[in-house]
């Protein structure tokens, strides 16, 4: 299946609303969206995954978070670890850390040098 042409502006409107969200929130060191969404192949009507590594105020992420899903009408599950505890999990072999990292992304903040390597 490919995307439509209509279909890549929303997922790159939908990008940029949960950008520009994470933008203002201060203390993410780097966040990304993963999973079905990130995938080029994916159904776009599909939850979003994201992931933010660093200390940001977890009741101003909320807010900001139900704000972006009221407006992009879908499901945004965050998944927000300092790095330390990424550092952890990942000694640890944590399973879903090593899929999060490991997986398709689309990086909102930082780069893919910012993250722990798995």
């Amino acid at each position: 299946m490919t995307l439509k042409k209509k279909d890549r502006v929303k997922k790159a409107d939908v990008e940029g609303m949960i950008r520009a969200s994470l933008e203002k929130i201060p203390g993410i060191r780097c966040a990304f969206i993963y999973g079905p969404f990130a995938e080029r192949e994916a159904p776009q009507e599909r939850d979003i995954e994201l992931m933010v590594i660093g200390g940001p105020d977890l009741e101003e992420m909320e807010e900001i978070t139900s704000e972006v899903e009221n407006k992009i009408e879908r499901s945004v599950h965050v998944y927000s670890f300092t790095l330390r505890e990424i550092k952890e999990r990942i000694g640890l072999k944590d399973r879903f850390i090593r899929k999060a990292l490991g997986a398709s992304k689309i990086m909102l903040i930082g780069d893919l040098n910012d993250l722990p390597h798995r």
